[in-house]
């Protein structure tokens, strides 16, 4: 199944769900219209695996990296998997910045290869 929508492209894999983003910049005003959609998806994500693509992204808000957070704490508590990958250099840095990436399962741009390799 495929869904679209002007930020992001929703497809089913056998390994999980994929949410690819499709907009350079998830600032405030972009995650005010689609944050709830994506916590929506990680409630309903049970124990699946929810890879969020950010390889088109070039700035995070703080507001982008909260809805990541609550994502994980959604995906965590049901036993799932959230994984954020194909991240680049500058949006990594604002995961490191704010230790998210301690946190959270982040994948940066150049270790993609890797991750495709284990699924």
């Amino acid at each position: 199944m495929r869904q679209d929508t002007s930020a992001f492209v929703v497809t089913d894999h056998p390994y999980g769900r994929e949410i690819r983003f499709t907009v350079s910049q998830l600032d405030f005003v972009m995650i005010l219209a689609i944050g709830s959609r994506l916590v929506r998806f990680a409630q309903e994500n049970g124990t699946g695996r929810l890879r969020l693509d950010l390889g088109h992204v070039e700035f995070l808000s703080g507001a982008a990296l909260g809805v990541f957070a609550a994502m994980h704490a959604h995906i965590a508590r049901s036993g799932g998997e959230l994984l954020l990958h194909n991240v680049r250099d500058f949006p990594y840095e604002q995961f490191q910045v704010t230790r998210l990436d301690t946190v959270l399962n982040v994948w940066p741009a150049r270790s993609a290869e890797i991750l495709l390799a284990s699924l």
